[in-house]
């Protein structure tokens, strides 16, 4: 049996006029799922899409992990930085760390969302729960 390698993005979704998107993992796959059609063709999403996953996405913050098998993972880059569109609105996907292991891009992501919440302090009412909810989706990702 082989096993089946993957890479983990940390990426930074940035929303034109800083604007909250109400987003969810699967509203993310299906527009980077258009995107890799677009760029890739049919037969292109079909060979990715069986190894691509939103692991996990907080609005609060835009920061969110994919998962992708490593033969694949440079064109879900490329398509990541053509994408400027989501929900008619203005977009930016920064990718902010790659990885083969998750643990290591939890690490990365725990570090990165507590400089993002104390950039967002102003635009946050509650931030301590957006914090605790945060860091317990992360720990819980599957290891």
């Amino acid at each position: 049996m082989v096993r089946i390698k993957n890479r983990y993005f940390l990426c930074e979704l940035q929303v034109e006029n800083d604007e909250i998107l109400q987003l969810n993992k699967y509203a993310l796959l299906n527009a980077l799922s258009e995107a890799i059609q677009e760029w890739y063709g049919q037969t292109g999403l079909g060979e990715i899409i069986p190894g691509l996953q939103v692991k996990y996405f907080s609005p609060a913050t835009g920061m969110l992990i994919i998962r992708v098998t490593r033969k694949h993972y440079q064109q879900v880059w490329a398509a990541l930085g053509f994408m400027n569109q989501l929900r008619n609105r203005g977009c930016k996907f920064s990718v902010i760390h790659i990885s083969g292991t998750i643990k290591k891009v939890q690490q990365k992501a725990i570090k990165y969302d507590k400089e993002c919440i104390a950039r967002l302090k102003d635009k946050i009412p509650d931030l301590e729960s957006v914090i605790q909810s945060n860091q317990k989706q992360l720990q819980e990702l599957d290891v």
